[in-house]
């Protein structure tokens, strides 16, 4: 795939720049190591419009931040992010990604981080492209999102006009992505 025209690099955060395979139950163990399944519920929850996202962020410090951190990014991902770095780099995640960012090591990594949360409509609704695209200044051909859900990262990137790959369906591995990207 060419890059011509493309003048920023989106990615969703779960499940893409770290692998969620078993994600949940590493999480629930952590939740039973702990003793906090109260947490484990409210992260099962959180799609809910109802949640309270204060509380889940707390429940996602407890047990999600410290089982990503253990786990780090996706393999290649670091080679692959320094490939890109001529483009601006932005993060692009349903729920807050800052401190799932910051567990991998990433955090300064990109230059604008978004939260569909923020925008009121989760993915595959498009807002959270339809802001950032706002905010970068740039035409919807010009972003591509890398996300590890067509029904989601995809739906929703296409939607806003932008360009999309999605793990697994167009590329297998990061390093396969990056020689997919190069010039």
């Amino acid at each position: 795939m060419s890059l011509a025209g493309v003048a920023a690099v989106s990615f969703d955060v779960d499940g893409t720049l770290y692998s969620d395979r078993f994600l949940g139950i590493r999480v629930a163990l952590e939740a039973i190591r702990r003793g906090s399944l109260r947490d484990l519920h409210r992260l099962r929850k959180r799609r809910d419009p109802s949640s309270d996202a204060a509380a889940r962020l707390a429940a996602e410090a407890r047990l999600l931040i410290p089982v990503i951190r253990r786990r780090g990014p996706a393999p290649g991902i670091a080679g692959l992010l320094e490939h890109l770095r001529p483009y601006t780099l932005v993060a692009v995640s349903d729920f807050d990604p800052e401190a799932r960012l910051e567990a991998l090591g990433l955090r300064g990594t990109f230059e604008r981080v978004y939260a569909a949360e923020r925008t009121g409509a989760l993915k595959p609704d498009p807002r959270v492209f339809h802001a950032a695209l706002a905010d970068l200044g740039i035409p919807a051909s010009a972003l591509l999102h890398i996300g590890n859900r067509a029904d989601a990262d995809g739906a929703a990137a296409r939607a806003a006009g932008c360009r999309a790959l999605i793990l697994g369906t167009d590329f297998t591995s990061f390093g396969e992505l990056r020689d997919l990207l190069a010039p």
